[in-house]
């Protein structure tokens, strides 16, 4: 584009200095004074090249229109790719596919000579999934149990003929501790709701548990893999949403 200009400003250029030589020959030619011929065929040349100039003038316009809507496609791509980025990066979030950190509340399983006990063992899958759907409910950003990330495929299973808990396919020991991100203050007051499974945990002595604060917790990224065998995406593509989020 910018080369295109540069030879048309040149032809501009040369034309004007033809124009000026032109004249300034056939005044020292004729010392100011020409014929009627030679003054009908300069003047013929003079229009050829004023027709000329005005080509030349019209094609500079049309290369500025190219030149502005190659800038504005260019300006299109790089949103339509800021918008890719920003929802693979959502997907991230959303799936744990990324490390993450925020204020949120730590829950610590304090008697883990419990586990010893079968019985008291089988109990763990119940009150881990149970406070997972409670912070799930107080909109937690992030949760993890023992550093092992809870994604939406994660299953907690207790065998009791193995004695062993496992989460995301990974064998898990006491003590077990829960970490989740989100409004500190939402988190809190839900889990210690009156009545709730915390206070009742509490009151029935079942496990000592811990509730802390942070101003930051730091969750890992999944070690699982989400794949999608049978689910396909719709016919709204990701070209659909950036022209209705504008």
């Amino acid at each position: 584009m910018k080369k295109s200009n540069f030879m048309i400003l040149l032809c501009f250029v040369f034309f004007g200095v033809l124009i000026s030589v032109q004249f300034k020959v056939v005044n020292e030619l004729t010392k100011g004074k020409i014929s009627a011929v030679e003054a009908n065929k300069l003047e013929t040349q003079l229009k050829s090249l004023k027709e000329e100039r005005k080509d030349l003038l019209n094609k500079l316009g049309s290369l500025d229109q190219e030149i502005a809507q190659y800038e504005n496609d260019e300006s299109q791509k790089d949103i339509f790719i800021k918008k890719i980025k920003e929802d693979i990066d959502q997907y991230k979030l959303i799936n744990g596919q990324t490390n993450v950190q925020g204020p949120g509340v730590i829950i610590r399983f304090k008697n883990s000579e419990l586990y010893k006990d079968i019985d008291m063992a089988s109990y763990y899958p119940e009150y881990l999934s149970a406070i997972i759907n409670i912070l799930n409910g107080a909109d937690a950003e992030a949760i993890s149990i023992n550093d092992e990330r809870i994604i939406s495929t994660t299953g907690i299973t207790f065998l009791a003929d193995k004695n062993k808990l496992i989460i995301n396919e990974k064998e898990m020991v006491p003590p077990f501790e829960i970490k989740s991100i989100g409004n500190v203050d939402r988190l809190e007051s839900i889990l210690n709701i009156k009545y709730g499974l915390i206070w009742d945990i509490h009151k029935e002595n079942i496990f000592q548990l811990e509730i802390e604060k942070k101003d930051v917790v730091k969750i890992r990224r999944s070690s699982k893999k989400i794949i999608f065998n049978h689910t396909k995406p719709s016919e709204r593509n990701v070209m659909d949403e950036v022209y209705h989020s504008n």
